[in-house]
């Protein structure tokens, strides 16, 4: 795995652009790699891949992977493709894309044998990552150059639309058919359905007030605070993704688990429902905010969409009974989108 911590990797070069650490984003440790790109600039890690071809074997869905975060500033200042490709002896063996235009974190996966153009080759020594198609600044972290992962948990993304996991299409373009709309005359309807779904939200996982100071200190503890690039704090991710890492599991304790923190927003909405609170309202949108710039945006896969519905389901009875404050911080049309997806 590459990381960023300390001083730069010496088997690391840049061409045609500028490269510093930052700590004012990162997954791993406390700060990630800042690449100011141009057309053509590249970026050059002369190290062992680690790749090996596993044979055949249906029951076996472990194959080795490609997996990076990378950290986007939006369609403006993150824009065009980079080309990750895999050298052996400055020959490319293997590469694939990936499309920026999106704000925040997100994971790309690809598998060698399933995700890549050209052949994997055993001892392949060198990552090339290229920039095409436009200009600007994106972040990396976390870059595990091959490890064996599950290939049905490498998914679809608005990053790899065309190569990553072909057994489950990509929908980008999706409407609500209009026979679904509410009109004006079925609103009374429509407010009743609503009703029903809050009461049973609030019977079901009930959280009294007592817990108030509780649910302040646990998303305290997740240490988010705001900085240049937006809100920072512990990583947010799912049991799946962290299994990606292998060996190093153990070196990325400071983390949240997705499950954990969904719970934590629904205790805290209900709570809120129960005695309107400002400060647990503040606190909800905060740790939303973070989640949504942690991953949970449209397009995103937050590591991987496998089974990751266990994990998420809390945040949506959340985001039900918080309506209004959700409304009020201006997060409906990223929080829709992002809903829509998963």
């Amino acid at each position: 795995m590459i990381h960023f911590e300390g001083r730069l990797p010496n088997y690391l070069t840049s061409i045609g652009g500028r490269i510093a650490t930052t700590p004012q984003q990162h997954k791993y440790g406390l700060q990630s790699l800042k690449w100011t790109y141009q057309e053509g600039a590249q970026l050059h890690f002369k190290t062992p891949i680690g790749y090996a071809p596993i044979g055949d074997g249906h029951l076996n869905q472990m194959r080795y992977a490609f997996a990076i975060y990378l950290f986007g500033f939006g369609k403006e200042k993150s824009s065009g493709t980079l080309t990750v490709s895999f050298c052996k002896e400055g020959r490319v063996c293997c590469y694939f894309d990936i499309l920026l235009g999106f704000k925040g974190w997100r994971s790309v996966s690809a598998g060698f044998d399933r995700d890549m153009q050209g052949t994997p080759e055993f001892g392949m020594d060198e990552l090339v990552i290229e920039a095409h198609g436009g200009q600007g600044c994106v972040l990396l972290d976390e870059i595990i150059t091959a490890n064996r992962m599950d290939y049905r948990h490498i998914m679809a993304s608005y990053q790899t639309p065309y190569f990553v996991g072909k057994s489950a299409p990509i929908i980008k373009e999706w409407n609500l058919k209009k026979c679904y709309h509410t009109e004006e005359a079925k609103k009374e309807e429509f407010d009743q359905i609503r009703r029903v779904m809050v009461d049973y939200i609030m019977e079901e996982f009930p959280c009294p007030k007592t817990k108030r100071d509780e649910l302040l200190e646990a998303a305290a503890a997740l240490d988010i605070v705001e900085g240049e690039y937006g809100p920072t704090g512990k990583r947010i991710e799912y049991s799946k993704q962290r299994q990606q890492t292998g060996a190093n599991l153990e070196k990325r304790d400071n983390f949240a688990d997705l499950r954990a923190v969904t719970d934590l927003l629904r205790n805290m909405a209900v709570c809120w429902r129960t005695q309107p609170d400002k400060a647990l309202e503040e606190m909800y949108i905060k740790v939303l905010r973070f989640l949504m710039l942690q991953g949970f945006a449209e397009g995103s896969t937050m590591g991987t969409h496998a089974i990751l519905d266990y994990a998420l389901r809390p945040l949506y009875h959340s985001i039900l009974l918080m309506q209004k404050p959700i409304h009020a911080a201006g997060l409906v049309p990223e929080l829709v989108g992002a809903m829509r997806w998963f």
